[in-house]
């Protein structure tokens, strides 16, 4: 391999690009296949940075045992100082049931994304309304020569004067007072990734943070907080190990992940162990249908309400069940889907965007059959009406998934529960 070639990276810097890549000038590769894999592969990895947009890779034989490549990227627009609006409830369907304004944040977050061409990320958080945070972050993904050590900083300040202190027939409840603050946080956090290849990684994170509530809040749930405290502060360290050979992390059809994380959380001098393991496979059967499937686990001993969630949080929820929370120690879960794909990756041009960086975009459609089961096991039983804890849950279902450009995906489903509940639901992440 005479040469490396790399055009488009106007910001990116080439080592950067260069960490992604299986190969390097001078490398002898014994048969054009296996480059073509490398290649392949060198394109996945790139996409995956959420650095870029399109990225092209091109063979140039130079002779029968010489040859250039050559990489085309397409950068992504880094600065984002936009104006925030956002569902403050779990999911947007929960919001999209109530719709009422008082339960969404505004306000403004500027993130700059590979800030000085090097991956670094900047992020500064003014958010009010239902939640008033305000927060800045720093991640710089190497800090020495070979690339495999990263570092990152947070913290935050919270406000609320809203907050759900309890859950209730499996719906979560709030509470709201206008003339004062139920709930005040501190949290602060440093952190430590290394990435000895291009698809594992460790991260080494220690926690700070104080948490205070309102005399309110401990009157209607004693156990909202650990030993009936209202006030409390915790120290907490945390290890995350990652695997990742997927083609495409927003919207994976190809490969498999798996990641790890144990937590151990000091309060009051006493320790509170969490673990967390996720696996997803996905296998194409043919050039137009493929089947994804994924289980997660979970293990906390904290009961206290505030750490002690279960199903219904982020993404760990089984579909058809969006409007409830299940809550409990343990939990595993399991999702399924056998997709079609009804219009393949296609790349179009807005004309009168003249930069790229908009103007050049990519879309895809698939239809999606689905099938989730769960079992969450509330040992201490401390909510009396979680009647949905301790008994298998299964949820099934159609939709429809939008891929396009930014990492971004929209669902479109319609489930059914075991209450045979039927609901349509909408969704801005992968399901798996």
């Amino acid at each position: 391999m005479k040469n490396i070639i790399i055009e488009g990276n106007k910001i990116t810097k080439e080592n950067i690009i260069a960490r992604e890549l299986s190969f390097k000038i001078n490398d002898t590769i014994n048969s054009d296949s296996i480059l073509i894999t490398k290649t392949s592969e060198a394109k996945k990895n790139l996409l995956n940075t959420s650095l870029f947009n399109f990225v092209d890779i091109n063979i140039e034989k130079l002779s029968e045992s010489d040859v250039n490549i050559r990489i085309k990227v397409t950068e992504r627009w880094y600065l984002w100082p936009y104006p925030i609006f956002e569902f403050a409830d779990r999911n947007f369907n929960v919001w999209w049931d109530s719709k009422a304004l008082s339960r969404t944040n505004y306000g403004v977050q500027l993130v700059l994304e590979n800030f000085r061409g090097r991956k670094e990320t900047f992020k500064f958080l003014f958010k009010h309304g239902f939640d008033q945070l305000y927060g800045i972050s720093y991640t710089k993904p190497y800090i020495n020569k070979k690339q495999t050590i990263g570092i990152s900083f947070a913290t935050s300040y919270t406000l609320n004067h809203e907050i759900n202190y309890k859950s209730f027939d499996n719906k979560t409840i709030y509470l709201k007072d206008n003339d004062k603050y139920l709930e005040t946080k501190i949290d602060a956090s440093i952190g430590l990734t290394i990435r000895p290849n291009i698809k594992l990684s460790h991260s080494f994170r220690y926690d700070y943070g104080y948490i205070s509530i309102n005399d309110t809040i401990l009157k209607l749930n004693d156990n909202y907080l650990l030993n009936a405290e209202s006030d409390q502060t915790f120290n907490a360290i945390d290890y995350l190990i990652k695997y990742d050979a997927r083609d495409f992390k927003a919207y994976p059809l190809n490969g498999y992940y798996f990641d790890s994380e144990y937590n151990l959380k000091l309060i009051n001098s006493n320790f509170y162990n969490q673990l967390m393991i996720n696996f997803r496979k996905y296998i194409p059967l043919s050039k137009k249908i493929f089947i994804a499937s994924g289980v997660s686990l979970k293990a906390d001993d904290n009961n206290a309400y505030l750490y002690n969630k279960g199903l219904g949080y982020k993404r760990d929820y089984v579909r058809g069940y969006e409007y409830y929370v299940i809550e409990g120690n343990k939990y595993f879960l399991i999702k399924a889907n056998l997709k079609y794909c009804l219009l393949k990756k296609n790349e179009g041009h807005i004309s009168f965007i003249k930069n790229e960086k908009f103007g050049k975009y990519h879309y895809a459609v698939y239809f999606n059959l689905f099938a989730d089961i769960a079992y969450i096991y509330d040992k201490n039983n401390l909510l009396k009406n979680n009647v949905m804890a301790n008994r298998l849950l299964n949820g099934n279902g159609f939709g429809i998934d939008f891929v396009t450009y930014y990492d971004k995906v929209f669902r479109f489903e319609y489930s059914i529960n075991h209450k045979n509940e039927k609901a349509f639901f909408i969704h801005f992440m992968t399901s798996i």
